[in-house]
This record gives structure tokens, C-alpha cells and sequence, in this order.
């Protein structure tokens, strides 16, 4: 992590996680997935089985070109272009099963933005 960049954050004592999943990254999950990057969170893993379609553009800062590109995809590349420090893990599956347990183990936090209350049911269970 760039020492410059997060002074500020080092000089109040914010304690930033270093390893976060995101789950979903619709018009919310994809801004957390975005701040939490801008945060100095170095580690993200994220997870959306969905491509990118044009009704999400109205909510989202991504390009006409990203239209059909899984969602992972673009917002890792996002991500990557505004902190190339960042180590971004970007799965285009659901987030369930084993997965879910490999997450729980690597993760320090789990961010739910997804619109499923299945999802959502599983990834608090």
C-alpha cells in the first residue's frame, strides 16, 4: 500500500481490513467494492455470476464498451486502473457451497449487496 496515499487515515487510527469479499455488484455493491479499494483495502474478492447490461449503466461509472462483460470483470479492471496495488480476485459465480466457506476463511469481512433474499439468507447463515 502506498504509504502517502492513506497518511491521513494511519494519523486518526482507522483500522482498515486487509482482505474484504463483496457479493453482488449491482448499483451497490459495485461503489463498496470501489470504496473500499480507495480505502486501502488491498485484498478484494468478488463475486457476481451476471454480466454488465445497459439498465445498470444508469447507476454504475462504467463505459458502453463494458456492456456484456461479466461484472466481475469490470469492476476488477476499475479497480486495477485506480489502485494497481490492489490484488482484486474476481469470481463470476455465485457465492455459496464451498466457496462461501473457502471466503469465510480468507476474508475479514463479507459484504452482502446482493438483491436475493436467498443469497442473502445463505451468506448470513
Amino acid at each position: 500500500m502506498p504509504t502517502a496515499l492513506y497518511d491521513r487515515q494511519r494519523e486518526i487510527g482507522l483500522t482498515i481490513p486487509s482482505s474484504v469479499t463483496v457479493v453482488g455488484l449491482g448499483g451497490i455493491g459495485s461503489w463498496i467494492a470501489i470504496d473500499l479499494a480507495m480505502s486501502g483495502v488491498s485484498n478484494l474478492y468478488l463475486f457476481d455470476p451476471d454480466v454488465l447490461e445497459e439498465s445498470n449503466r444508469n447507476r454504475l461509472p462504467f463505459c458502453q464498451s463494458s456492456i456484456n462483460r461479466p461484472k466481475v470483470a469490470v469492476v476488477s479492471d476499475y479497480i486495477k486502473s485506480i489502485r494497481p496495488d490492489a490484488i482484486v480476485v474476481a469470481v463470476q459465480e455465485r457465492l455459496e457451497g464451498v466457496l462461501l466457506e473457502i471466503q469465510l476463511s480468507v476474508s475479514e469481512v463479507i459484504v452482502d449487496g446482493t438483491d436475493s433474499p436467498k443469497a442473502q439468507f445463505t451468506i448470513y447463515s
